[in-house]
Formats: C-alpha cells, structure tokens, sequence
C-alpha cells in the first residue's frame, strides 16, 4: 500500500511540475508591470531603504501604485500614477508639514523653475515638451511653494490642461505633483483661420456686449444699474475657421452672480411689528379666496380632483404679499407618482406670477405637437394675463414650446426680467409660466463711454487671442477612455460687466471693483524696508499703491489691511469685524487715525493670542526705559515674540508708527 501511495505522490509532482514549466513564459501584463514600476522608480528616485512596495491596480492605460514606509511606526508613502507610455501623471510623498511659510527660506525663482522642469524631463519625457512654465504660487499658511505650468500646443495654450507643483521649501523636494493631460485624436491646424481683425469683428457681431439694466438684491433691498454687459454671458469664444459661436465649454471663466431677488419670509412673533403684519392680512384675501380663484382660471384646468395641499403666504421685496398654493390628485398609494400643479399670485390683485404643472399622463414617446401651435397658444395666454407688462417687452424667439418676453426700459434689457410660458408638447395644455418683474425706476442715462470705447479698452492681443478648446468625442466613454478634439478658438477674458461712464469693473451689486493686485514700489531704492516689503509682496501682503511712501504715518487702515492679507481676506471691512472683536481692545474703529507704535504693538500681541496675559502686567518685568506699567506685559511679549527688537532701551512708543514700521511689524509677526 505504502508503494502505491509513493507512486501516486511521484506521478502528481512530476505532473505538477510539468503544468508549472507551462507557466514560465512571461505575460505581457507582468512584463508591463515589471516596466513602468521600474521607469517610475528610476525617474522619482524612489529609495529602497526607505520604502517597501505595496499595492497595484490598473484603469484603463494608468497603473496605479503605491510604496510604504519601511518602518511601520512611521506613515510615509509614495503613491504613482503612471501611465501606458511611461509617464508619470500623479506623484506625492510624505513630507514633515512645518506651519506656515518660511522667511529663510532662500529658494530663488530660477532655482524653482529648474527643479520642476528637471522633474518633467524625467518623469514624463513623451509629453514634458508640450507643457512651459507659467507661475509660482506662494501662501503665508503653508510651507509649500506651488508651481504651475500650461501645456501648448503648436505654441497655442490648451484649455484646461494644467501641470502643478508642490515643493517642501525646507528640503527643496517636490511632495506632489499633477498632471492634468487628455489625450487629442483631433488637433485643429492653423491654417485657414480667421485673421485677428476678422475674429475681433465676429465676436463683436456674433457675441459682444449691449447696454443692460442689471438687477441687484440683498435679500430686502433692491436695485437696478445700468452696466455694458456680455449678451450672451456664458459664451466668449468664436470658432477661428468658420466663424461660429463656440458652443463647448466656456474658456477663462468669469464669476457670474445670480441677480434674482429673494423672498423674504414673513415670521410670526408677539412684538409690535408683528400687529403692523396682522393689520396688513386683515385686508388680504383668505385662502380660501385665493384658492378659488386659482381653480377659476380655465387655462389652469384644476378640477375638483384636485386638492390644495400646501398653501403658504410671504412678503416679496416689492412689499407684496405673495402666496403660493400647490394642488396635487389624491392617491392612497405614495410609492405611485401622480400629477400635480403649483401656481404663485400677488395676494392684493391675484397677479400670476408662476405657475407648474407636472403631468404624468404626458409621455416623451408620444406624438408632438407643432411648435408653431404651441406658439401661438402660448401668444394667447400671455396676451389675456400679461398685457400691460408685454407692452414694455420684446419677443425671444429661442422658447421652442412657447414664447418668452423680455423686459425692456428705455429701450435697454432689462437682465433677469420678463416672462415665460411654455406648452407640454405632447398634450397642448399650459406646463408653466415663469415671471421675474422688480417695481423700480430704472434711471435714464447717457453713458459717456461708447461700446467702441470699451471694446478698444478690453479688445487686445492680451485679452483675446487664440486657444485650443478641448471638445470630448464621446460623451459616454469611461473616464480613463475619454478622448478630445483640439478646435482652435478665439477668446475674449474679459469682466462680465462695466461701468458704462468709466469703463471700470463692476461687481455683481454694480460697484466698481478696485485694482487690488500688486504693483512694484517705486520709492522703495535704498530704504531699509525694500527687503521686506518685497518678500512680504511675494506672500500677498502689500500696500496697494505702487508708492510705499515708507516714512510717512501709517493709518489704522494701513496696519489692519496688512494683517488682512496675511489671513487671506480681501475685504478689509469684513476684517475689521475680527479686529474689532479679537485684538483692537475695544479702540474706536477710524480707519484714517494715525497710529501710534504702542497701539500697533499691542494689536500685535493680542493678535498673537496673548491679550489677557499681557494684561497681567504685574508679573512681568522688561528692559525698556520708556514703557508705562500698564503696557509692560506688552512690551515684555513683543520682545520675546520678536515682534519689535530686544537690542534697544526705548520703544518709543507714543510716537506715530510709520508705513514702513507697520510692515516689519507684520513681516515679524509671521516670521516668527
């Protein structure tokens, strides 16, 4: 028995080894692997001592890989995305995060460029040539340095396809990088397009900009402003062979704000205002009323099969009572979905102001009804219940089910007012009305600036000019799998909107944005402050004037907004609020106060979070000659946080803090 049983064992390890011998030919799928995970190792230097490999996946064209610390108590890693060709797409590694950015740090911009271009070189070298360097990015809150590049293509900028850098500025490595790349089946030529001038007289036909009425709400006040605006604001790009409006995606993005107003919800109370609103509803319609009068409008056609089921009732900016009531046909099962409409009325004259029906009878597969019909039913409805406010509109022939009227005063659009009615195409009956209407006075200006005037200010090789516009070829293939058109356009960056008397920027309450960016100091040659200010500038944080006037009084303004910047807020009012709560010790708010040192040394303490220990000043002791006893935890504090220098008897603090002072203080603030 023994021998049979070594006879079975002999014959399974010789068949075993014969089915293992099968196998030792190498699969493509191992050689691949085997390929990138070595390119990637040889272009990111990946250190073996350090670090052991840990996972692998793959999506498509991309391996995604991954590499652990050695040393299980610690948390590093390098994760990789590579791709097919051998280029590095995703890169990061665990780096020691130090707090905020480092004044010492000495890392030049040409130092900077030449680590991330070496880095492209290697990591990606089928694709490094299409991408160039394009800007440095630094924060005050982080010791990151940021690096971004563009790519180009036949020295055209491609849209959207970016390249980013993060450098730890202590080790001078790289911790993160991103390429942004999509692959291009299709590259537009250069050739054939339209020259600059022809483009420049397309956009202005086809795209450009109209005086406009734009409507402004804070959510209980509102107001109208004449501005020049696009006419179409979410295109501006012409296709540069033929001409057409470009219709993908919009390039160099603009802010756009919604114009519509809100609505304002009445709350009930028992203080005395709440007597002036129960006045108010003495006189308005019941519900009742108003819910008959809803079922009276044959267009509406709610039958008694129908039940109010909802009905609620609030103040508009206008100071219009409003109500809105929602009809839906009762059914005992709530897991079937059934049809149901909602309509919006002014309460004082039933004024419609929208109204939805949602029909479930009405499939998409069903016959449709001519759009002309549909028209001209719509033309009808609007005519019987719009026709004091239609005289003041102009027809928009886009509505396919319906029409739409826009709103015009004085012969200028009126921007988010007007009217809309569609018809269900399938069953002819009315599916909605949509209107927007502010009461306002709409004020009659000249404008001293022309359109001519504007589009010579905005129209410039800087500002319009030629991009390639990544079009996706199928908009159902996978992520991984997507592939692109390159179309050559040309595109205007340029603001939504302009003052139409000095041509400046407008935000979206029609106030005119200032120029807050950096301009270089002209008066800075041979002061002490240079050094400062511009490493200072490089972080955001400067005067916004291109004269420092360094010897001259800082204000109470100049100091906050320094500090402003430093915690990333634009707006020095909304800073003002913290100041005001955090660090300015109950000190009057005067924006155009001189400062005295003492005051922007005290700000800088209690800024730094030590405003009730410096205030305990009787357990301090310092140097300086010249300090009150009240301000000697002051003093004491802004020595040894180096805010001011230790190495002088005197801080003078009564006299007035200069412009230059005010910024080494905050240069010493965030360096320290």
């Amino acid at each position: 028995m023994k021998k049979v049983l070594c006879l079975i064992l002999s014959l399974l390890m010789v068949f075993s080894n014969a089915v293992f011998a099968q196998n030792t030919e190498i699969t493509p799928q191992e050689e691949e692997f085997k390929k990138l995970v070595l390119t990637a190792k040889n272009a990111l230097d990946i250190d073996e001592e350090k670090y052991v490999f840990d996972t692998y996946s793959k999506r498509g064209d991309k391996l995604n890989l991954m590499w652990k610390s050695k040393d299980e108590t610690q948390n590093g890693y390098v994760n990789v995305t590579i791709d097919t060709e051998g280029d590095v797409l995703n890169y990061s590694t665990d780096f020691k995060y130090e707090g905020k950015y480092d004044f010492s740090s000495e890392i030049s911009n040409e130092k900077i460029k030449q680590i991330t271009q070496d880095f492209i070189n290697k990591a990606a070298p089928n694709k490094c040539e299409e991408y160039k360097f394009d800007k440095i990015l630094v924060d005050i809150n982080s010791p990151l340095i940021g690096v971004q590049y563009k790519r180009y293509i036949n020295g055209i900028d491609v849209s959207t396809s970016s390249l980013t850098f993060d450098i730890d500025q202590k080790t001078e490595k790289i911790v993160n990088y991103s390429m942004n790349y999509q692959k291009i089946d299709n590259i537009d030529s250069i050739e054939g397009i339209k020259t600059y001038d022809e483009a420049v007289e397309i956009y202005k036909e086809k795209l450009g900009y109209s005086l406009i009425y734009n409507i402004y709400s804070d959510g209980k006040n509102v107001k109208s402003y004449l501005n020049y605006a696009p006419n179409f604001p979410y295109s501006n790009s012409i296709e540069a062979k033929d001409g057409k409006v470009f219709k993908g995606s919009y390039i160099m993005m603009n802010p756009t704000f919604d114009s519509n107003s809100k609505e304002e919800s009445v709350m009930g109370s028992l203080s005395k205002e709440e007597q002036i609103v129960y006045d108010e509803l003495k006189n308005l319609p019941s519900k009742e009323d108003a819910i008959a009068y809803a079922k009276g409008i044959e267009e509406f056609k709610i039958t008694d099969e129908y039940k109010a089921i909802d009905y609620s009732i609030y103040k508009d900016l206008n100071g219009k009572y409003i109500c809105t009531v929602r009809f839906e046909i009762e059914n005992e099962d709530p897991k079937v979905m059934t049809s149901h409409k909602s309509l919006t009325m002014r309460l004082d004259n039933f004024e419609i102001l929208s109204y939805s029906f949602y029909d479930v009878t009405a499939k998409e597969d069903m016959p449709k009804i001519d759009s002309g019909i549909l028209k001209e039913s719509a033309k009808d409805i609007g005519e019987k219940y719009f026709a004091e406010k239609i005289e003041k509109c102009k027809l928009d022939v886009e509505n396919t089910n319906g029409i739409k009227y826009q709103r015009y005063e004085n012969g200028i659009k009126v921007n988010s007012n007007g009217i809309s009615i569609n018809m269900n195409e399938v069953t002819g009956e009315l599916e909605s009305i949509w209107t927007t209407w502010h009461d306002l006075e709409f004020e009659k200006i000249t404008p001293k600036k022309s359109l001519d005037d504007l589009y010579s200010e905005i129209i410039n090789e800087n500002s319009f000019g030629l991009v390639y516009a990544l079009v996706q070829k199928d908009l159902n293939a996978p992520y991984d799998q997507r592939e692109y058109d390159a179309v050559l356009v040309y595109t205007l960056n340029a603001h939504d909107s302009f003052d139409v008397n000095t041509l400046d920027w407008l935000d979206y309450k029609g106030e005119i944005i200032k120029d807050t960016s950096y301009k270089e100091y002209k008066d800075l040659d041979n002061h002490y402050v240079k050094d400062y200010a511009i490493k200072l500038a490089k972080l955001g944080v400067y005067y916004e004037d291109e004269n420092f006037r360094p010897d001259e009084i800082a204000t109470q303004k100049d100091f906050i907004s320094l500090l402003s910047k430093a915690n990333g807020y634009n707006d020095v009012i909304r800073f003002y609020k913290r100041a005001e709560r955090d660090f300015l010790d109950e000190d009057k708010v005067d924006e155009n106060a001189p400062l005295k040192r003492m005051d922007a040394i005290r700000y800088a303490v209690n800024y730094k979070g030590y405003k009730e220990i410096a205030k305990i000043y009787s357990m301090f002791k310092t140097h300086f000659t010249d300090v009150p006893s009240d301000m000697v935890g002051y003093a004491s504090l802004a020595a040894g946080l180096k805010i001011v220098s230790d190495k002088v008897d005197k801080l003078n603090g009564d006299n007035y803090l200069t412009r230059a002072e005010a910024l080494v203080i905050v240069y010493n603030l965030l360096n320290n």
